[in-house]
């Protein structure tokens, strides 16, 4: 009698394969987050007439819900790494699946809010081309663990190892605190509201009207949060150079590490306000290619110098577009015409390049340096308003991801942008043709400016809404 051969046994998943769940202090810092949303809502339709009992049951209401809330989150939050991609269950009433895949990551951070930071805990952030910011979150982890994860997913974007070990690190610049202090409050949003209220606190007090001078105080403290929010948020500031792109590591209270993939910064923009200019302080936003620069707390995710002088500027720019130095091109200044439209402001306006870059400024009170390097260009433009036509001028337009670059070659003369509109096409093409993007840490095939099928001159109407200017007739 002949038995049946036993069932082979199931191969061993392999262990980033087996859902791992977060870090069981989670539910604290979930449902207290709720649990003090609900009760700040609370305690402020009692403000006026407060009854203690009902804050009392409600606080424990609260507290229930909250917890409730929180463990419920954890015990039905799970994540795994598979070959391709990371997976993200979620979901108490309504189950959900997110699937990251690695070849879509465009960040991936790390983040410590002020609580799950005395507790040790972090948080990964992950932006993903095309999806939501929020749809690749992930927290709490232990910060360990959280950076050993962060770690394994930009070795799997690479195509490396999974094992690879954290890419080493060279410290480019660090922003003193004081300085950021310093340059909040030599802004003109700032100086311009305490001169109101030092104005508005002189005017009460000379007409006797003590009780009316009181309002200044949430007057001051319009202005006072504002400063407290961007020099805790930029507290720290450090910019450092690594294989997997720029690491940027900034706040007091709540750290974020946040890192700016290879290959996928566009361009720069250069600012200096009108105080700043006395003692040289500089501000450097990029363009990232595929990632949210959208504000948080006053600041856009994209700076990468807060406050630096002329030679934090000049290692920034080294660093990511080789040896230019956008303040040493040759200038092109707007001619004579143009001071027909800007009085003052002409002066200040010019455009340049050399064999990486294509560098504009223009601005009075606020003067800004647009860089684009020309294999990043993604479209180039002229346009021309009624008044700039009467006097011969146009602008000349080239255009990167959206973000805050703005590269405009203002009030140019018509036969000069008639000639620079093809001719920034030539090399953003030639360029484009022989540069390699970067995947992380490895290099890849030669390819296009992200988002584009290669730079062009508009000849048509310009790409976006329907109602989008026409690009003027400069030939």
């Amino acid at each position: 009698m002949s038995t049946a051969p036993a069932p082979e046994p199931a191969p061993p998943v392999p262990a980033e394969v087996e859902p791992q769940r977060l870090h069981p202090l989670t539910p604290l810092f979930r449902g207290l987050g709720v649990a003090l949303v609900v009760f700040f809502g609370i305690l402020r339709d009692q403000i006026t007439h407060p009854d203690f009992g009902f804050l009392g049951i409600a606080a424990g209401g609260v507290v229930v819900v909250g917890a409730g809330y929180g463990l419920g989150s954890w015990w039905f939050t799970r994540y795994r790494l598979t070959d391709d991609s990371l997976h993200i269950d979620t979901g108490l009433v309504m189950r959900r699946n997110r699937v990251l895949r690695y070849d879509r990551l465009q960040a991936v951070d790390v983040a410590q809010p002020l609580v799950p930071r005395i507790f040790g805990m972090a948080e990964l952030r992950m932006d993903v081309a095309g999806g939501d910011k929020r749809e690749g979150r992930l927290g709490y982890l232990r910060l360990p663990d959280a950076q050993a994860l962060r770690a394994r997913l930009l070795a799997r974007a690479a195509g490396l190892h999974p094992d690879t070990p954290t890419a080493p690190e060279r410290l480019l610049l660090a922003v003193p605190a004081g300085r950021i202090l310093g340059a909040t409050m030599s802004s003109s949003a700032v100086l311009g509201g305490l001169l109101a209220a030092v104005v508005y606190l002189a005017v009460t007090l000379k007409l006797g009207q003590p009780l009316a001078a009181l309002a200044v105080v949430p007057w001051i403290l319009g202005v006072v949060t504002p400063i407290v929010r961007n020099v805790t948020y930029l507290g720290q500031f450090e910019l450092s150079a690594s294989p997997d792109g720029l690491r940027i590591r900034r706040g007091l209270t709540s750290v974020e590490h946040q890192t700016l993939p290879p290959g996928r910064i566009q361009g720069l923009s250069i600012k200096q306000p009108l105080l700043w200019r006395t003692v040289g302080w500089f501000r450097v936003e990029v363009d990232v290619a595929g990632m949210s620069t959208k504000k948080k707390d006053g600041e856009s995710a994209a700076v990468v110098v807060p406050v630096g002088t002329a030679r934090d500027v000049a290692t920034v720019t080294r660093h990511l577009f080789g040896t230019v130095d956008p303040f040493a091109v040759r200038r092109h200044p707007a001619p004579r015409q143009a001071r027909w439209l800007r009085p003052i402001g002409a002066r200040y306006c010019w455009w340049g390049l050399d064999d990486v870059v294509f560098v504009a400024a223009q601005g009075w009170l606020t003067r800004t340096i647009s860089v684009v390097p020309h294999a990043k260009t993604q479209s180039v433009r002229a346009e021309q308003g009624p008044l700039q036509r009467l006097l011969g001028l146009a602008d000349v337009i080239v255009d990167t991801p959206q973000g805050p670059v703005r590269a405009v070659a203002v009030h140019r003369d018509v036969a000069e942008a008639a000639a620079m509109v093809p001719a920034q096409v030539r090399r953003a093409h030639e360029l484009a043709a022989r540069a390699t993007g970067d995947q992380w840490m490895r290099p890849a095939a030669p390819a296009r400016p992200a988002g584009s099928a290669g730079p062009h001159a508009d000849t048509g109407r310009r790409r976006g809404p329907s109602n989008s200017p026409q690009p003027p007739d400069i030939g």
